[in-house]
């Protein structure tokens, strides 16, 4: 019999969801899972189809579906099978799979964003950096030429572009490895970034901090869209806590989220470890009902990725038109004085010798 853990690589957030959805839509139908996942493998493509075959078989076998998907073998994001359980035990599967696909629709949303706040940057850096070779190599010498036929003094602009195009072969590479090791530390930095200022933002102009703030309100987002789903479900909140901190990826937010998670367990109120949300705590703390707080997490949640959506519109349109006006500013008054200097010295020498 086959299992999931011979199919490669994990599933991708697109085919988490429409796994999620297929199996919510099944469940809901009230259609045996075996039957219903082994007939979708059939028509769906490549990996997906396959995971859904092999569950099917699988469940067909009589293995629990919690235990199918933890027996995946690394196919499933971390936690999936936590709020799995968590739905089962609520006996509302299809109510807790589609809480999990509107999460990877957002999570999915989230990367993206950040994808495009860290590529539009170094797109412009990568573009300045090919035109000024361009004019190094092609247009400068013909300036140069023009200037030495009509027996011109072209100054310390001859020397400096000699001296470029002589060690060429030193700085040519070394300025994309040393833009290379930059992009290294800025996306390192910004992924390992609470949001505080860095060095690094000196270089980067703040993209290090941008990103990082970024990242923080993504987390606190997911971690307020699942307390939701899951209290919802009936889970109690130290349990959900507990559950939730195997699905966030970053290790300091994790670790804060399972001291929480243990604090109230032992029944305690103090203040929750940093950088779990304040915000959070300050919910939890409160007398809310259980409805008044599944509404208040989840408009809070909306509050953090509407602060992604505007720091993404800040990186992706804001910081390409500092770095092209500065970059391309300076290039643009370095080939002034080279082409522009030597064309109006030029000029002035034939207006003299007419």
């Amino acid at each position: 019999m086959a299992t999931l853990g011979v199919t490669s690589n994990k599933l991708s957030l697109d085919q988490l969801v429409a796994l999620c959805d297929e199996i919510a839509a099944l469940a809901r139908a009230g259609v045996p899972l075996d039957h219903g996942l082994t007939a979708l493998g059939h028509d769906l493509p490549g990996r997906l189809g396959r995971v859904a075959r092999e569950m099917g078989s699988e469940l067909a076998a009589g293995t629990p579906l919690d235990h199918v998907v933890a027996r995946a073998d690394g196919q499933f994001p971390p936690g999936f099978q936590a709020m799995l359980q968590a739905g089962i035990r609520a006996g509302n599967l299809p109510g807790i799979l589609q809480g999990i696909a509107q999460l990877a629709r957002r999570t999915g949303e989230l990367r993206k964003q950040l994808f495009l706040a860290a590529i539009n940057p170094l797109a412009v850096a990568v573009i300045t950096y090919l035109l000024f070779l361009f004019w190094l190599d092609k247009l400068a010498p013909v300036y140069l030429l023009m200037c030495a036929d009509w027996d011109m003094n072209t100054g310390p602009a001859e020397a400096i572009v000699t001296a470029l195009q002589q060690w060429q072969w030193l700085w040519g590479p070394l300025i994309p490895v040393l833009g290379a090791v930059l992009v290294y530390l800025t996306w390192r930095g910004a992924g390992t970034s609470s949001g505080d200022w860095s060095l690094l933002d000196c270089f980067t102009f703040g993209i290090v901090g941008g990103i990082g703030r970024m990242r923080r309100a993504g987390q606190y987002a997911s971690l307020c869209e699942q307390l939701a789903i899951l209290l919802e479900h009936g889970l109690p909140l130290a349990e959900s806590l507990q559950l939730i901190s195997a699905t966030i990826r970053s290790q300091p937010l994790a670790q804060a989220t399972r001291q929480f998670a243990e604090q109230l367990a032992r029944g305690e109120t103090v203040r929750p470890p940093q950088p779990f949300p304040p915000l959070v705590a300050c919910m939890l703390f409160d007398h809310y009902s259980q409805r008044e707080l599944i509404v208040n997490l989840r408009q809070l949640a909306a509050n953090y990725y509407d602060e992604v959506r505007r720091r993404s519109a800040w990186l992706t349109t804001w910081v390409p038109a500092i770095l092209s006006l500065c970059i391309g500013g300076v290039l643009v008054l370095f080939h002034g004085l080279i082409t522009l200097g030597p064309w109006l010295l030029l000029m002035k020498h034939m207006g003299d010798t007419a």
